[in-house]
């Protein structure tokens, strides 16, 4: 390269920098700015919402013998007495299950 080249680069770099620099920025606009007068309102007392609740007591019922429900005596969340039948199993199933006992019986004696 030589002298005259960087020379003319040179002066080009610092005239552009200059210029860049010294050219005025932009003005900023105006900060706009609103205004409500406060006012006193009536509160809402009740909040509509969706949940799900859970109880915090609860029993689960099974049967200690094998069977089909056929019959249930009782609704949910109803309050039961106590002695009172809670559901009917299938007899078949539990007539069933007395002679295999009845027959069990018999072998052992």
């Amino acid at each position: 390269m030589n002298i005259k080249n960087i020379l003319i680069g040179s002066l080009l770099f610092a005239f552009i920098t200059t210029a860049a620099v010294a050219a005025p920025m932009p003005a900023m606009p105006p900060t706009t700015v609103s205004a409500v007068e406060a006012k006193t309102i009536e509160w809402q007392q009740d909040l509509a919402e969706t949940g799900t609740l859970v109880a915090l007591n609860g029993i689960v019922v099974k049967s200690e013998v094998d069977g089909r429900i056929t019959q249930i005596y009782f609704e949910s969340g109803q309050t039961v007495k106590k002695d009172a039948p809670l559901f009917q199993l299938n007899a078949d199933v539990l007539a069933a299950l007395l002679k295999q006992d009845e027959a069990n019986l018999d072998q052992r004696k």
